[in-house]
């Protein structure tokens, strides 16, 4: 089994590809993934802290920000600094937000879901060293399809004149992904995250595992008896998984187009 239940997870992986399934899927088994989560199951809070580090380093969710980080890193003052206001957010009294009610008592598992934290993650391991990390991985041209499909939709949205113009001043957030304009370009975005990604499971050794999307969803009940023994703790199924959710990539084409960023991934 797994290191004791006081633990926190961190899941890491690229958009679209099942990291909010999979968050989903801990909070449903009692793993406090913050009082403040969004509709992709992310802490808001923890979410603007991995921002703000992704800017400390040059960098963004849309752009990846590897050599940024690892620049950052590199700089004793910087990554001690960083390292400080991270702390606060998840010990001081900013923390409220994350914890909400149960800042004055903590849950004995918790953790959050973020894409950026691929990149941050030694950030968080600073403040958590003992963590454990699940890395979800999926397909690149399913990534890259439901990355360009929301491109397409968001277009058209400021096109029809329904642009949220307002929330995103509020939030501060990005109108589209930089990368999505195209699939051999998101393509290349979800390579840049795996390939950080399997770095970070390399490093962290029996403290990281990578769940491969197209045998949760297809598999359930075996994967997450897989992570019940990494987590030290027994998860079920919450809720019930669409499988029909992968396996639309079938053009010929298309998969010999892009087969040598996909085949050192298993795809």
């Amino acid at each position: 089994m797994g290191p004791t239940c006081s633990s926190p997870v961190i899941v890491i992986g690229s958009s679209r590809s099942g990291t909010s399934l999979v968050a989903r899927i801990l909070a449903g088994n009692g793993v406090f993934m913050g009082a403040d989560v969004e509709s992709n199951h992310e802490s808001r809070s923890l979410q603007a802290v991995n921002r703000w580090i992704l800017q400390s380093a040059g960098a963004s969710i849309e752009t990846a920000g590897g050599g940024g980080v690892d620049r950052l890193l590199a700089d004793a003052f910087l990554a001690d600094a960083v390292s400080q206001v991270v702390r606060a957010h998840v010990e001081g009294w900013s923390a409220r937000r994350y914890w909400g009610w149960r800042l004055v008592r903590r849950p004995r598992r918790y953790g959050f879901k973020d894409p950026r934290t691929t990149f941050t993650l030694p950030f968080w391991l600073r403040i958590w060293p003992e963590a454990q990390v699940i890395h979800v991985l999926r397909n690149g041209l399913e990534v890259a399809a439901s990355l360009t499909d929301r491109r397409r939709r968001v277009e058209a949205r400021w096109r029809a004149g329904r642009a949220p113009v307002a929330r995103l001043v509020r939030q501060h957030r990005a109108i589209a992904n930089l990368r999505a304009a195209d699939t051999a370009d998101a393509v290349d975005w979800w390579r840049e995250y795996v390939e950080r990604a399997e770095l970070q499971v390399w490093r962290l050794g029996p403290r990281a595992t990578t769940v491969r999307f197209e045998r949760l969803v297809t598999d359930p009940i075996v994967v997450l008896d897989e992570l019940s023994a990494f987590l030290g703790q027994r998860l079920r199924v919450p809720f019930v998984i669409d499988a029909s959710r992968t396996g639309h990539v079938t053009d010929r084409e298309l998969l010999d187009r892009h087969r040598l960023t996909l085949e050192p991934f298993g795809y």
